[in-house]
């Protein structure tokens, strides 16, 4: 979230001109643009990358929408929350009012926000930390140092041999553990469209070419 005019100042440091945002109301006439700071600290050359999910909202969405548009920064993430209507307070007696939804904001090629949000430009899955760990498949692979005896990158003293020996007993009991847990389900074939690693890469090998559209 955040204030508008936060979103403006901010998106003015990476930005030479233009527009940041514009809002779109009932009344074609009741139209507001806010563009570009020329003056305060800029960074025009800076490579820039901004990462948005499920959460980002409302004046990071704008913030985000503005770069996006003006090719000065790659997208990157999960699609952004979508909260791009304009309120007003009106007061009424007292203490007491009423918000009122006036109007849209657009970002400078006219896009719409509200209940749409932002699509990066590079999408990746906004996953847990923990599920990332817990479902890596690093344990179905035999390396170096699980082989009994394998020679060691350095000279070792006899108690860190001893440490070494024992820890790696441990892991390889988890490992076979893992594997006969494994083996016991039913195989199933993967395809490229379901490796994520494969997935990152591509995503990866997208962003040389949307890179060049920023130099």
């Amino acid at each position: 979230g955040g204030l508008l005019d936060e979103a403006v100042n901010v998106s003015s440091i990476f930005l030479k001109g233009g527009v940041v945002v514009s809002t779109e109301a009932r009344d074609p006439k009741q139209k507001e643009i806010r563009y570009v700071k020329k003056t305060g600290h800029k960074e025009l050359n800076t490579p820039l990358v901004v990462l948005i999910n499920g959460s980002s909202a409302s004046a990071s969405e704008i913030v985000a929408g503005a770069l996006q548009d003006s090719k000065r920064a790659l997208i990157v993430g999960s699609q952004s929350f979508g909260k791009g209507s304009v309120q007003s307070v009106a007061p009424l007696s007292g203490d007491q009012g009423v918000k009122l939804t006036i109007a849209q904001y657009m970002t400078p090629s006219n896009k719409k926000i509200q209940a749409i949000g932002i699509v990066p430009d590079i999408e990746i899955d906004d996953l847990p930390q923990d599920w990332v760990s817990q479902n890596q498949s690093t344990d179905s692979f035999i390396r170096e140092k699980d082989l009994k005896g394998h020679l060691t990158a350095t000279i070792e003293t006899d108690s860190e041999r001893k440490a070494r020996v024992a820890r790696e007993k441990e892991e390889r009991k988890e490992r076979i553990a893992k594997l006969k847990e494994k083996k016991n389900k039913k195989k199933t074939t993967l395809s490229a469209s379901e490796d994520y690693q494969v997935l990152q890469a591509i995503k990866v090998l997208k962003s040389f070419s949307l890179a060049k559209q920023l130099l």
